[in-house]
């Protein structure tokens, strides 16, 4: 058999929604795919592999893989496990990758070079991320023997960005898993939410989620006296709780604004259930996963026309042209808690896009990939 390593190093203790993409592949590649076996690359941390089966291994590594010592030291472990097809499920590869290993590599976006700013929780680590991430997206696209961008819009980046790229480029979509993520338990702080009004913001709460559209358009519209029992709930690392806070305190909504940090993937689905919509105005998106999640259990969605948003919501979801027009997104929000001809259309319509993207579907994609670079690998 032929030995194919999976860099799965986003999935963390807490869930991610990076996490939840490498967890899903995974699991739907060890359903469909009987002929070959797996060194899965994760974190340290991890305690258990994402599945249990024997033909997939796994390899624990101390460092991320968009660390500097991965771009250094990580070759060595390709080289000690002698795979056939190395995938990074992350936008880096190291350097002195063997010349055996065939290499594809998933590209999510290209923030940490077009919008760097917006992309990190601070202005220097912008800076940062911009000065190590351009050199490193360079090289991975430069040696990689196929690549895989998350949408099309993802895909025109690359070649805008990118136009000497030589290696096949294929578009695959993200899946979900709606029975997979509503698995498991959910904590009495979040069932608390059972049977109550409010609207969900989930995201990792940096400046392109546009989190502030969010709260400034949630505090717009508690003015009206019909709202004045509805919460905004926010999911995710909190990377500016603070800031968040102080802007409630200051918009006077300090007390109808709950952070309940990192959730599990089935508190997530739980709070999607009971939600009057998910706002999520970013302005740019690789993909949106929450938002097909959204989708999946019948909760309507404010999105931006932005990135690849569109080409993920299709006609799902209450669409916004401009994020920073905080009356734009408040009025959508409105629409939505007030017209129930509305907020079922888009119920109606987000369950039947949800149903369009399919693990199942994504995985047959990334094995066909696999497949076709172990024949390129066998001498004719």
């Amino acid at each position: 058999m032929s030995l194919i390593a999976l860099d799965a190093r986003s999935i963390r203790k807490i869930e991610t929604g990076l996490g939840r993409v490498a967890k899903n592949m995974i699991r739907s590649l060890a359903q469909i795919d009987v002929d070959h076996e797996y060194l899965l690359i994760q974190r340290s941390e991890m305690e258990t592999p994402v599945v249990s089966d024997p033909r997939f291994r796994p390899v624990y590594v101390p460092y991320d893989i968009a660390s500097l010592q991965n771009t250094i030291f990580f070759s060595d472990i390709l080289k000690q496990n002698r795979p056939t097809v190395y995938h990074s499920l992350y936008s880096f590869f190291p350097l002195n990758i063997p010349d055996q290993v065939k290499t594809i590599v998933t590209i999510h976006d290209f923030n940490w070079i077009q919008r760097p700013s917006l992309a990190a929780s601070a202005a220097w680590k912008g800076v940062v991320n911009y000065c190590y991430g351009s050199p490193m997206h360079a090289h991975a696209t430069r040696i990689a023997d196929h690549i895989v961008c998350i949408t099309g819009q993802t895909r025109d980046d690359l070649l805008h960005l990118f136009p000497e790229t030589r290696a096949p480029v294929t578009v695959i979509h993200h899946g979900v898993d709606a029975v997979g993520l509503s698995t498991g338990e959910v904590r009495p702080e979040i069932k608390q939410y059972q049977g109550k009004r409010f609207m969900l913001c989930v995201g990792n709460g940096r400046p392109y989620k546009n989190p502030e559209g969010t709260l400034d358009a949630f505090a717009k519209l508690k003015k009206d006296s019909s709202t004045q029992d509805i919460k905004l709930i926010m999911v995710g690392r909190g990377d500016r709780k603070s800031h968040m806070k102080f802007r409630a305190r200051k918009a006077g909504i300090e007390g109808d604004l709950d952070f309940v940090g990192m959730v599990s993937d089935a508190e997530l689905a739980f709070l999607m259930q009971q939600a009057l919509l998910l706002s999520f105005p970013s302005f740019w998106e690789g993909f949106g996963l929450p938002v097909i999640e959204a989708f999946a259990f019948g909760c309507p969605v404010i999105a931006t026309d932005m990135g690849a948003l569109k080409e993920i919501s299709g006609h799902a979801a209450l669409m916004i042209k401009d994020p920073h027009d905080i009356d734009e997104i408040s009025r959508a929000m409105h629409t939505i808690i007030h017209e129930p001809s509305t907020r079922e259309r888009l119920r109606q319509a987000g369950l039947e896009r949800a149903a369009a993207f399919s693990w199942d579907k994504a995985a047959q994609a990334y094995l066909d990939i696999y497949i076709q670079l172990l024949k390129d690998k066998t001498p004719g």
